[in-house]
């Protein structure tokens, strides 16, 4: 079974995780009681409110089984008995297997796709508390020009380029934005931040959910990046990124990456 965590609610009817029940109960380990307990919550997390015989039909298992699980779990708080002696789950399974797994597999296909139609870098950072940490990368086989590779961190305290400006504004780890900020204000040329700035360039990103920077930086790269959430819950995952590096020919307009990248975060699951 994936492995998972249990939760509270108030109350839940469905699972985002469908294991077979029956296996489940039924299965020969070295403890019957907890997979038979987990398969009594799990067939309810399923479909609620279920009778008792309907649960032992489900699960097939005696009975008297099933009602001393139900009793227990209601005993501890896990489920309830409804008026019409009918049974709902207070709590729910939810597979940590990953998530993380399954987002990371996703983006590794985003970013190789990005790859390929744009020829840069592409890049996924995760929030931390230092700062944004970059995980994944995907690299054009004709040009290298991006140095950091995954491990890196883009620190707070860093360069206000348009990866960490989408953390600052989303991340629930991040700090208030420090007066000692800096910013490219010109090709490879870095000053502070000015004053009543950083606010107007964090309510951009908020409003766009993208940014992008204008100048290259000193190892002549700039990026457009989008901020990616969870469809479940809304919260912050994490950035996707797309690292130009400085030609003197003409490139792709950057309002067409960040319409690329929008619609490769919208694509994650």
């Amino acid at each position: 079974m994936t492995p998972a965590s249990v939760h509270p609610i108030d109350p839940i009817h469905s699972l985002n995780v469908t294991p077979d029940v029956r296996q489940l109960a039924t299965a020969t380990t070295t403890a019957p009681a907890l997979n038979r307990g987990l398969a009594v919550l799990a067939a309810l997390c399923q479909e609620a409110p279920q009778s008792l015989d309907s649960l032992a039909i489900r699960l097939a298992l005696p009975k008297a089984s099933v009602f001393r699980f139900l009793a227990t779990l209601q005993k501890i708080g896990i489920v309830r008995k409804t008026q019409d002696k009918r049974y709902e789950p207070l709590w729910a399974l939810h597979p940590l297997a990953d998530e993380r797994t399954l987002m990371r597999a996703a983006v590794a296909q985003a970013l190789a796709a990005l790859c390929n139609a744009t020829g840069c870098t592409t890049e996924w950072y995760e929030p931390a508390l230092d700062g944004l940490r970059l995980e994944q990368q995907a690299n054009p086989d004709t040009e290298l020009c991006v140095k950091v590779r995954p491990g890196f961190t883009r620190m707070w305290s860093g360069e206000f380029e348009a990866v960490l400006r989408l953390g600052y504004a989303f991340a629930p780890q991040a700090p208030a934005p420090a007066p000692s900020l800096r910013v490219f204000v010109a090709n490879g040329r870095v000053e502070s931040v000015p004053e009543g700035a950083t606010a107007a360039m964090l309510a951009e990103c908020r409003r766009d959910r993208a940014t992008a920077d204008i100048f290259f930086n000193s190892n002549g790269v700039r990026r457009c990046a989008a901020a990616v959430f969870s469809r479940g819950s809304g919260a912050f995952l994490g950035v996707l990124a797309l690292a130009e590096g400085f030609h003197f020919s003409r490139r792709t307009e950057q309002a067409e990456y960040i319409a690329m990248l929008g619609r490769a975060a919208a694509s994650l699951p």
